[in-house]
């Protein structure tokens, strides 16, 4: 038997067919393995431990190596100025279909500033989504440059990517991708949770989110028990929760009725206007007039790109 440390912060016993995994500090999840003592892992993120002793020591040692490789990665600094949320340069996204190749995405120049709120326009299969998702850093660029957040995802390790996507963007889908068997307060903590801080700071910041959304009386609520609109809020709550930078939301409104679909486009537009940037994949035509830069896709490529 050993002991290991749970994402709740307790500890626990289980055997080596477990397998379990621990969050170190605030970063990454470490792999159990009871092999060898810390100092002989050759990577820092994959650290073996069998005492919760060693899992605080190994974990410093995780963040600073995380930091140094976030430092040599970082390339642009992200403001309320004028520097770049996103930047792109022939950006590419070809995914191989048998013989052929079919095209998602090609040659994509694109500038975001920090504090726009960015609408993407197109029709079904012009490439929005795979455009969020290479933002979100959920693939990888074929070809071209990818700059988000002052991070090069297209030359970022994977441990670096899972820290992007929890510290620095929040994300909002159309089926909302609500975990079914936790409360609208657990779903909203559990990326804090995740990213190592404590239950106190989380708690709290959870309240306020709850507060601001109305969802209080729904906080101890599966999602089976929502509707649509509420569970759109919490989905909203869950991607702000770490106060990422950037807010990438794809098809936001497509499930909702239109008072709910709303309610959201402005819950999205005051979040923009207090300073954040929001960067939204939409048929509907809601959000437009809230809308700083208006983007247009057509096939995978990029017909216009008008500020408003």
């Amino acid at each position: 038997m050993f002991r290991y440390l749970g994402v709740s912060g307790r500890e626990h016993a289980g055997t080596r067919k477990d397998k379990p995994f621990v969050e170190v500090s605030k970063h990454e999840r470490v792999m159990d393995g009871d092999i060898a003592p810390c100092e002989e892992s050759h990577d820092p993120t994959i650290i073996p431990f069998s005492t919760a002793a060693q899992v605080n020591s190994c974990a410093k040692r995780a963040c600073a190596a995380m930091n140094n490789r976030m430092k040599n990665i970082m390339t642009e600094k992200l403001d309320n100025g004028n520097e770049a949320a996103v930047f792109t340069e022939g950006l590419s996204r070809i995914y191989p279909v048998g013989s052929e190749d079919v095209v998602g995405l090609k040659d994509i120049n694109l500038r975001i500033t920090a504090g726009e709120m960015a609408v993407i326009k197109g029709e079904s299969g012009s490439g929005k989504s795979t455009l969020l998702a290479l933002m979100a850093g959920l693939d990888r660029p074929t070809a071209g440059r990818l700059i988000v957040a002052g991070i090069d995802l297209e030359r970022a390790p994977g441990p670096l990517l899972t820290r992007f996507r929890r510290e620095m963007i929040g994300m909002v889908f159309q089926s909302f991708n609500l975990l079914p068997t936790l409360t609208v307060l657990e779903n909203i903590s559990l990326p804090a949770l995740l990213a190592g801080t404590s239950h106190t700071a989380v708690r709290s910041r959870a309240n306020e989110l709850l507060h601001w959304l109305g969802l209080e009386p729904r906080s101890g609520h599966f999602p089976s028990q929502l509707s649509g609109g509420e569970m759109q809020r919490t989905a909203i709550a869950r991607a702000l929760i770490n106060d990422p930078a950037i807010i990438l939301a794809d098809e936001p409104t497509g499930n909702l009725d239109s008072r709910n679909a709303e309610a959201v486009v402005e819950l999205l537009a005051e979040l923009n206007r207090n300073g954040r940037t929001i960067i939204m994949a939409t048929h509907s035509t809601l959000a437009d007039t809230f809308a700083t830069v208006k983007i247009l896709l057509k096939d995978g490529t990029l017909i216009e790109r008008a500020g408003v």
